[in-house]
């Protein structure tokens, strides 16, 4: 069914007179006919009956002139949106990104430079712990989330993609003892205390640690947890432990306070992504989407 028919089963529901529709769009009475002979072949009832003495709805056109009205009016609001888009669009989009995330990093660069671009968007930026991200994205207060890979095994029901790669490693406050070592090793690494988020904030965190200290031959480790990635940095900034950090976090370029180690190159790279709701319709979401593709890139 075409819009076109659309526009002719109102107008003739309206004026009860082919003459005057066919006058209407320039056309033929025939033709009008046709279109709505077509009309009632897709929907297996007839709109009109039709005779020598006069023209009416039958119950099943009373019925449909209603809903027909109300698709037309949906889709000029489309057409109206679409159009808005292409002049410059307005709207809201609520994102959120890691606790611990650098202001300075490929992240807020891309938020800025997008709005930059869409000046008319309204940007509702929140910072959250891992946990809060999901669940805010999860409950619809959040149309895009920006995560670390390790944690995307924690969503469902999600599209996502890359926007950048971080350098992983660890990190310890820059008087703690291992700083005196220059890399990591598993001797200087062995036997000392690790701080992770807490299992409800990143679940799967000590598998990988694990799967780590595997690789680095680390052993007789004792690991501490706080309840999220800003209360770990609290900890580690003040001496009890060393935490995997990577460089998207603050606190890694805080070189001040810290000291940093990259991991060996095969357990280094880690991605950021950027993750949103397939059901989420928001017309926004999916020019930023596009953006951050386009930013990628």
């Amino acid at each position: 069914m075409t819009t076109q028919q659309m526009d002719i089963f109102l107008r003739l529901s309206e004026s009860l007179n082919f003459r005057k529709v066919a006058e209407e769009l320039y056309t033929t009475q025939p033709t009008i006919s046709r279109q709505l002979r077509l009309m009632e072949e897709e929907w297996g009832f007839p709109l009109f009956v039709r005779n020598n003495k006069e023209v009416r709805l039958t119950p099943e056109g009373v019925i449909m002139t209603e809903y027909v009205k109300k698709s037309l009016n949906l889709l000029a609001e489309g057409h109206q949106k679409v159009k808005m888009q292409k002049d410059g669009i307005s709207g809201k989009i609520r994102i959120g990104i890691p606790e611990s995330m650098d202001s300075g990093g490929t992240v807020m660069t891309a938020i800025s430079d997008f709005s930059e671009r869409y000046a008319d968007v309204e940007i509702n930026l929140k910072k959250c712990s891992f946990s809060e991200l999901r669940e805010r994205l999860s409950g619809d207060e959040l149309d895009l989330v920006f995560t670390l890979e390790f944690d995307l095994k924690n969503y469902r029901g999600i599209v996502c993609d890359i926007l950048d790669t971080a350098v992983s490693g660890f990190i310890a406050a820059k008087n703690y003892p291992v700083t005196k070592y220059h890399e990591i090793t598993g001797k200087a690494f062995s036997g000392e205390t690790f701080i992770l988020p807490a299992e409800t904030d990143s679940p799967g965190r000590k598998e990988d640690l694990y799967m780590i200290f595997d690789r680095l031959g680390i052993s007789g480790e004792h690991i501490i947890y706080a309840p999220s990635t800003e209360a770990v940095m609290i900890k580690v900034r003040a001496g009890q432990g060393i935490a995997c950090s990577d460089t998207s976090a603050a606190a890694v370029h805080d070189t001040e306070s810290f000291r940093f180690y990259p991991f060996p190159e095969d357990l280094r790279n880690v991605s950021i992504l950027y993750v949103w709701k397939k059901s989420n319709l928001n017309p926004v979401l999916a020019l930023l989407s596009n953006f951050l593709i386009e930013y990628s890139l």
